[in-house]
């Protein structure tokens, strides 16, 4: 509650997406042990803003509907999450073994991407005076 009265709702849903760009950019960047300790940190951004979105979106949302409409939330994600593995398995290797170098490049792609869409969202939040 303190980061959202200090950030507002957008700023730490803004936050919350930033948190696995980061993290994925850092896992880009080193393999070391410290960034790779870095990875029990990545259901930190789904308890910063699950509940917030939550709140917001429910009184919006009609009883009939609200279930479906999560449903069909979670399911998007599902997708969206297993087109990237796709993606990310059609540039890896063959064998079982995935090099750093190989894991590195898929990492910085994601890193870039996840850059370009957070920051399109930051710009869309903002002119929209959210």
């Amino acid at each position: 509650p303190a980061l959202r009265r200090a950030l507002g709702l957008p700023g730490t849903l803004l936050l919350a997406l930033a948190m696995p760009v980061g993290l994925t950019a850092a896992l880009a960047l080193s393999n070391s042990l410290i960034v790779i300790a870095l990875l029990l940190l990545r259901m930190v951004p789904d308890s910063l803003s699950s509940a917030y979105m939550l709140a917001r979106i429910q009184p919006l949302l009609p009883d009939t509907v609200r279930a479906t409409y999560l449903s069909l939330q979670s399911l998007a994600g599902r997708v969206v999450f297993s087109a990237a593995l796709t993606l990310a398995a059609l540039y890896a290797p063959a064998d079982a073994a995935i090099a750093y170098g190989d894991m590195q490049v898929i990492l910085i792609a994601f890193s870039a991407l996840g850059v370009v869409l957070l920051a399109t969202l930051a710009a869309t939040v903002r002119r929209a005076g959210v």
